[in-house]
């Protein structure tokens, strides 16, 4: 686990992150730690030890749970947090393709005679 048994860290000004909760694609979340971090681009024990502070709720669980041991560089961690959130690459064009489905279906309802919708017989109107 990452904690105690780990090496010091220096204590550097890392900036504010957008907090990753597992929900979203693991990538682009990597892409902003990595742009944010762009002044530690060459120490992989600053970009491991404030990674954490990319990460909350499960995400940041599962940082903490990690082995020490086989995380040796940031491309160790970058690789196994795409692993565990592999299932996320993709939601954003599932996302898009639902979106873009259901303005099909509504543009289709409203093209139909009462949006779609059934009609009243006359004798149902009062």
């Amino acid at each position: 686990m990452f904690g105690a048994e780990c090496p010091d860290t220096p204590q550097v000004q890392a900036p504010d992150f957008e907090k990753y909760k597992g929900t979203s694609c693991p990538k682009e979340h990597l892409k902003m730690y990595v742009r944010k971090m762009s002044t530690y681009a060459n120490d992989n024990q600053v970009l491991i030890h404030y990674f954490q502070d990319s990460l909350i709720d499960a995400a940041l669980k599962w940082y903490m749970n990690l082995d020490c041991a086989q995380i040796r560089t940031f491309n160790d961690l970058r690789e196994a947090f795409v692993q565990q959130y592999k299932f996320n690459v993709d939601m954003p064009r599932t996302e898009v393709i639902f979106r873009l489905r259901l303005r099909k279906t509504m543009r289709h309802s409203e093209s139909m005679p009462n949006g779609g919708g059934t009609s009243l017989p006359k004798s149902a109107h009062m």
